[in-house]
């Protein structure tokens, strides 16, 4: 299946079947700026600096990048952005890189770090992940189409370090798969031609640009393959408060349909938004 085809009808395919609109508190820049009149949906909630939302970034488009009048834009931008007006939280953006993002939240350097990062019960083991947002799957990109990952054994293909399915990718490819630890890295050697497919997360397929953006048929030497993983931010753990302020935030984009219109927004397909019943990939 190549790049013209709506990727969240192909994850949906493959089984599995957005807060009020928010008149929002902050005065302007991104949710930088709190209005002194702002009266938050919870009170003290337990940020690293109180009043302020201290929020990891990388270069991952369509879901953040380090660009944009608040210094970070993209859907998980939005996201955040929507939940620090409910909650009256100015927003200060820490640029940390997506190999160091989880682990920024994990050792108290920032409150959350943006990304779409995989529901893995091993993730979760370290920080608290949110509930689901959207979901996502695996695509790849090349030069040509492709529909299986046997048609691509042997050649020189390339993932971002610490993706949940490097290693099923890593038991299909050996020493063929490269490793980058941003994903602009890894689509400009494939532009470059230093590598021959890139494996990606299905909402990062703008990046990829000419290239063509296949989705493979489910092998079960890749797990996301046959099942779609859901997304969400990491917390610190022992911030409960915030986690669950946080995830009644989702509940409620995804009730008034919101979250479908932010992927929209981002051309990314609206059926992205239907995430089913909480899992662990």
């Amino acid at each position: 299946m190549t790049k013209r085809i709506k990727l969240g009808a192909t994850l949906a395919a493959l089984g599995l079947g957005a807060a009020f609109a928010l008149t929002g508190c902050a005065s302007g820049g991104g949710g930088s700026e709190v209005a002194e009149d702002c009266v938050p949906a919870h009170a003290d909630l337990p940020t690293m600096t109180a009043g302020v939302l201290t929020v990891g970034i990388s270069d991952m488009p369509p879901l953040v990048t380090p660009s944009g009048d608040a210094g970070f834009e993209g859907l998980d931008a939005d996201i955040i952005t929507g939940f620090a007006e409910a909650e009256c939280l100015s927003i200060e953006p820490v640029n940390v890189g997506a190999t160091a993002a989880v682990t920024s939240v994990e050792q108290g350097r920032v409150d959350t770090s943006l990304g779409g990062w995989y529901r893995t019960e091993a993730r979760n083991e370290v920080v608290t992940m949110s509930g689901p947002m959207y979901l996502d799957g695996l695509i790849v990109a090349a030069n040509d189409p492709f529909s299986t990952f046997t048609e691509l054994e042997g050649m020189k293909v390339g993932v971002v370090q610490g993706y949940n399915f490097e290693e099923d990718l890593r038991d299909v490819f050996g020493s063929n798969l490269s490793t980058y630890p941003e994903p602009t890295l890894l689509a400009e050697d494939l532009s470059s031609g230093r590598i021959d497919a890139a494996f990606d997360v299905s909402s990062a397929a703008l990046m990829y640009g000419d290239a063509v953006i296949s989705v493979l048929e489910p092998d079960p030497r890749v797990a996301v393959s046959e099942l779609p993983a859901q997304t969400g931010l990491p917390f610190q753990k022992g911030k409960d408060a915030l986690v669950e302020a946080f995830n009644e935030h989702l509940t409620s984009l995804h009730e008034s349909g919101e979250m479908a219109t932010l992927l929209e927004k981002w051309d990314l397909d609206p059926s992205l938004a239907e995430v089913g019943e909480p899992r662990f990939s």
